[in-house]
């Protein structure tokens, strides 16, 4: 799931310009378009996120993203502690 690892790359570094890390995410909401992306999907998302302590999170189904090639979109919230 490449595109999905680049995209939480990118939020990675957004993060990471503002001085924090990816741990500093304190909640994240995912939109997916098929259930069945899911365990691949929590594989990928802890790469990046800190899972002895992860981020609130939320996961809705959606019948679709605004480019439909899209899969997964993921919103994060950081906050510096």
């Amino acid at each position: 799931m490449i595109p999905l690892l680049l995209r939480l790359f990118g939020c990675s570094r957004i993060v990471e310009a503002v001085g924090l890390t990816f741990d500093a995410a304190v909640r994240l909401t995912v939109f997916i378009t098929e259930l069945s992306y899911l365990a691949e999907f929590r594989v990928v998302r802890d790469e990046f996120v800190n899972t002895v302590t992860p981020p609130a999170s939320s996961l809705v189904q959606v019948s679709g993203l605004v480019r439909p090639e899209w899969l997964i979109e993921v919103e994060a919230i950081a906050a510096a502690r």
